[in-house]
This record gives structure tokens, sequence and C-alpha cells, in this order.
């Protein structure tokens, strides 16, 4: 037989167990009751995450199998699931009109066990939250829905800045830009809307302000203040944003 020969019927052997493999993970990734509603993989490239129905998230390897119990305490269908760019953290919407953050890691920390609810839900939308994005940076977290608006939040569920308004219907995508200085929103009224965070922030003094104190919010000068500026800075945060 010739080597050309040889190399197209290796070709096909690859091929067919290519597909096989193919099939393969299809079938084990739908053994699951339910619709599923929203997926990502994790920038590593080693996880796949999923939303359903049956209001729970749900973390795979790439043989389709679970890598823990699923995800519990949404209310309502799940709608969106996101990877943090470090591939540590998942955020997942949901029609319960809540965001929540969990954390994936266990120890030892290169072995993910369980997701972890991280804080309560993020509050602040009046509808269903259709889309959720990190940050390129991992900082921050997009989120869309169907009350029209789009808003931005710290790790902590802090909202940073006034929801984004224009559209004039559900939001139904959002996502940031590589550089996260831009978010863009699209919308079911058929416009798609690009958001200059910064320019936003700096439209009064009070959205500056939120944006500030948010972001220092858990620093240890704060949480500790000694000097007299920073018991200022603490008390202009606390009479300002946190408010409580």
């Amino acid at each position: 037989m010739s080597p050309s020969l040889i190399d197209f019927f290796s070709l096909c052997i690859v091929l067919i167990l290519s597909l096989g493999v193919l099939r393969w993970l299809s079938w084990s990734l739908l053994k699951i009751e339910g619709a599923v509603t929203s997926l990502a993989f994790s920038p590593n490239g080693k996880y796949i995450v999923t939303g359903h129905q049956d209001k729970k998230v749900r973390l795979w390897n790439l043989r389709g199998k679970l890598i823990c119990a699923p995800f519990l305490p949404h209310r309502g269908e799940v709608t969106s699931v996101a990877f943090s760019p470090n591939s540590q953290e998942i955020v997942s919407g949901s029609q319960s009109k809540a965001l929540q953050l969990w954390n994936l890691w266990g120890q030892p920390k290169s072995n993910p066990r369980r997701g972890n609810p991280v804080g309560q839900p993020f509050q602040g939308h009046e509808g269903a939250v259709t889309s959720v994005a990190f940050s390129p940076d991992g900082q921050y977290i997009v989120s869309g829905s169907r009350d029209r608006k789009v808003r931005l939040w710290n790790t902590q569920g802090n909202p940073i800045l006034q929801p984004l308004q224009g559209h004039e219907n559900d939001v139904t995508s959002v996502a940031f830009s590589p550089d996260g200085q831009y978010i863009i929103s699209g919308s079911s009224d058929g416009t798609v809307r690009l958001w200059d965070i910064h320019s936003h922030a700096s439209e009064n003094w009070e959205d500056y302000l939120q944006v500030a104190c948010n972001r220092l919010r858990y620093h240890p000068i704060l949480k500790n203040p000694e000097t007299e500026e920073a018991k200022q800075a603490c008390e202009i945060c606390q009479k300002y944003v946190w408010k409580g």
C-alpha cells in the first residue's frame, strides 16, 4: 500500500473516531431532565457550565460527567450563566430577577469541588435577568433584564453607577468590550446600544462617588480607618453611597 493511501486511511480513522467522541459527548451532556437555557466554556477550556429550567446550575467536565452536585439556591428558571476570566467563579441570572455568584474551588484549589454561593443574591432588577457577563479583569459583572435596564455590579453584589437605560423593550444580551471600557447590549426592541462606562460615571458627582466608594469598600484602609483622611472618606461613603 502506498504511503499516500496509508495517510488517507489514517485520516479516515481519525475522523471516524472524532465523530464518535462528539456523539458520545453530546449524548452524555444531554442526559438531563428539563430544558438547558444557557451554557458556557470555562476560559481554561476544562469545564462547561449549564443553566437549566429546573432552577439549577450544573458543572461538567469534557467527558460529560458532573463535577459536583447541582447549584441550588435560585428561585426561578436559570436564564444565563458565565465564567469569570480565571475560571474560578460563575455568575448566573434567573427568572427570579436575581443574580448569584458562585465560587467553584475547594481544596486542593486545582480541583473544583462544589458550587459555593458567594454572598447573597444580587438584587436590583425589576424583571427577569436575561443575560450576564464578567468584565475582562473579573472585577465586574454586567446584567441585562426584562425591566429594559442594564446593570453593572462589583463581585460583592454592590451596584456600580445608576442603571443604564435607553432600550424600549427587554434587554436580551449583554457583553463587555475586550478592554472593559464599554458594555454592549441588545434588545427585543431591535436595537443594539454601546455604553461608555467612564463617560456614564462622570455624568454627575454622585455616580462618580458611587464608583469610587464601591471599589474601595473592602479595602483594609476603609475597613479599619486610622488616619483622619481615611475616617472622613469612610464617613462620606457611608453617608452618600452605602447608607447603612
